[in-house]
């Protein structure tokens, strides 16, 4: 495991950094806690500079034909009167399109033939339970250490002396935790609802209106659906 990165969380973090490793022929295992690889969450705009990286790990194609193409970004406030407007064609034509795209399908993209290079592994139900260096244990005795070692054991009990660790676990993060303990996330007062669902017509336009203390959003997916935040 010595040149091995142990990522922990297969989203969509997790998964490009873990594609962007193999093409340097870096050995990855990845910890996902969930029965399988599964994409969560409604819609996601990527912009040119997101979709530039993701064409460069051999993505581009797939979520061209499965995302939507944005020509106009608006901003209004609640009465439709125009705060803002982001011509993205112009854009396009010097950096690269934005694109919208369904959560779920962009994750399936991410994890398709994700192991076949050989470079990547995928264990499922099964994340991180402990951490530590050589510095503050004392090494296991059937793993040699140096003063930088990492030593790492999973829920399922597997010890691992990885190159890295990285936190790829989201808000709850198991890594953050071992790392520097305990930290209760903080309310912030803000919450969303998100929604996809079918709306006729194909529009290229993404909008959000501005009220007082409240935001609403709409952006077109592919195949008439739209992707919806309040």
């Amino acid at each position: 495991m010595e040149n091995t990165v142990l990522v922990v969380g297969g989203g969509m973090g997790g998964l490009v950094l873990a594609r962007a490793l193999a093409r340097l022929d870096i050995q990855v295992y990845i910890l996902e806690r969930s029965d399988r690889l599964r994409g969560v969450g409604a819609g996601i705009t990527l912009g040119a500079n997101a979709l530039r990286l993701l064409e460069e790990l051999g993505l581009g194609a797939a979520i061209h034909e499965r995302g939507s193409s944005l020509s106009m970004g608006a901003i209004t406030d609640e009465r439709a009167r125009l705060l803002s407007l982001a011509d993205l064609s112009t854009i396009e034509a010097q950096y690269g399109r934005t694109i919208a795209i369904e959560r779920g399908a962009l994750h399936e993209i991410l994890a398709q033939g994700l192991e076949d290079s050989g470079h990547v592994r995928v264990h499922t139900n099964e994340t991180l339970a402990r951490l530590e260096t050589s510095r503050s244990l004392e090494a296991p005795r059937d793993l040699e250490a140096t003063d930088d070692t990492l030593f790492a054991e999973t829920t399922t009990g597997r010890r691992l002396r990885p190159r890295a660790v990285i936190g790829a676990d989201g808000l709850h993060s198991v890594v953050r935790q071992l790392t520097f303990g305990r930290v209760e996330p903080r309310y912030s007062g803000y919450t969303c609802w998100r929604w996809t669902g079918h709306l006729r017509g194909e529009p290229t336009s993404m909008r959000e209106m501005w009220g007082a203390g409240k935001r609403v959003g709409v952006v077109p997916l592919a195949n008439e659906r739209v992707y919806a935040f309040f």
